[in-house]
């Protein structure tokens, strides 16, 4: 009597462990921003660390989203299979005539409890009745097919989490001054992309399809002096980036050093500035689509301790613009000069505008703002005459 009490005691305890559930635990707050940097001194060092923190978390856990479906797609599957099995005898005596239908139908329900796959059940048993041997053949193959996918599905996930989270681990070794780790990971990245270049050799137009698919390409370095033509050639067979939308505008070539044209550089840092921010801005809503709801990501972000920044005016005007052109220019120059605006309040102050604040002083016409609408329009003008060639107007001669 006594044992008896104790086992319930434990069942009932244990019952109730279940039932509790474990407080959520939320991080502390980091903040990314859709919006790129403007940075003149830098134009193409836009990369934002704590927006592409985020991209990774993201995509992480939306590979989990992506392993979790496929699990549940396996386990319904099985189930799947497993009713099938149990259920046949039952549909070959009625098709035989040695049960009626109905009583077929209640050993099947019997058999099959889950309502869902029930119908399932039924619903592959009326269209095989209807189906010639050739369809019911090829559905099998179908089945057999799906199965293949699925496991083929499976292995590709496990590795792709595991080489994340073996690459994870040595950025975090490097993050810590790690001579090994970053021996390590630069040994990593040399044995992939020898594979990748085999495999570019065995299978060019498979390739070619993942190249065009992307924006970056893998090649090896080494110490011969016309590695890099050897390369280029390469990349360029593989068509890489051909496939995307194009959001790193060639510049017209023009004369001259940018370090001694500030109203160049600064145009140039614009442009390369908007184009990062629409690409991020794309970024983020094809993360969107991938969780499925805007609260699925609200609820990544509160556990995670992501958050997003304040946006500021510029964002949504260059969210509109199109691809730099000739057709499109007078929109970027107003954005351009908003841009500077608001990112850089007192940027007339920099040094490399020392001239036209010379020249504004000798003019009488030294205020902040007749200083910084000179300085915005030697950017603009500048911003003209780096529109790419081929939307340059063509000759008739």
């Amino acid at each position: 009597m006594w044992l008896g009490a104790c086992r319930r005691w434990k069942s009932e305890a244990i019952v109730k462990r279940r039932r509790i559930k474990p407080a959520r635990t939320f991080q502390p707050l980091q903040i990314f921003k859709i919006q790129a940097s403007f940075s003149p001194d830098d134009p193409n060092g836009l990369t934002d660390d704590a927006f592409y923190q985020f991209w990774f978390a993201a995509l992480e856990r939306i590979q989990q989203f992506k392993e979790k479906e496929l699990a549940q797609r396996k386990t319904r599957l099985n189930k799947f299979n497993m009713a099938h099995r149990k259920t046949l005898p039952v549909f070959r005596k009625m098709l035989r005539n040695k049960l009626s239908p109905e009583v077929a139908a209640q050993k099947v329900k019997l058999l099959v409890p889950d309502e869902g796959l029930l119908q399932e059940i039924f619903d592959v048993w009326q269209k095989s009745c209807k189906t010639t041997p050739e369809q019911v053949a090829k559905s099998k193959e179908d089945i057999a097919r799906r199965e293949v996918e699925l496991a083929k599905s499976g292995r590709l996930l496990k590795a792709r989490e595991s080489f994340q989270q073996i690459l994870e681990m040595l950025a975090k070794e490097v993050e810590e001054d790690s001579a090994e780790g970053a021996e390590a990971l630069a040994d990593i990245a040399f044995q992939a992309t020898c594979f990748l270049q085999i495999g570019e050799k065995k299978k060019p137009e498979l390739f070619r399809h993942a190249a065009r698919a992307t924006q970056f390409w893998s090649v090896i370095a080494n110490n011969e002096t016309d590695w890099q033509k050897e390369a280029l050639q390469r990349v360029g067979a593989l068509e890489l980036g051909e496939g995307l939308p194009e959001f790193r505008v060639r510049f017209r070539k023009a004369r001259g050093t940018d370090a001694n044209l500030p109203a160049r550089l600064w145009a140039k840092a614009a442009v390369r500035t908007i184009e990062e921010t629409q690409l991020r801005i794309l970024s983020f809503g094809s993360i969107i689509r991938d969780f499925g709801s805007h609260q699925a990501l609200a609820d990544f972000c509160m556990e995670t301790g992501w958050q997003i920044g304040e946006q500021p005016e510029w964002v949504h005007e260059v969210s509109r613009l199109k691809k730099f052109s000739r057709e499109s220019l007078p929109s970027w120059k107003l954005a351009v000069r908003k841009l500077i605006r608001e990112q850089m309040p007192d940027f007339q102050m920099r040094p490399e505008w020392s001239n036209q604040r010379n020249t504004a002083a000798a003019s009488g016409r030294e205020t902040p703002g007749e200083i910084k609408n000179a300085i915005l329009d030697d950017i603009t003008s500048a911003l003209e005459r780096l529109v790419p060639d081929s939307d340059l107007p063509k000759s008739d001669c």
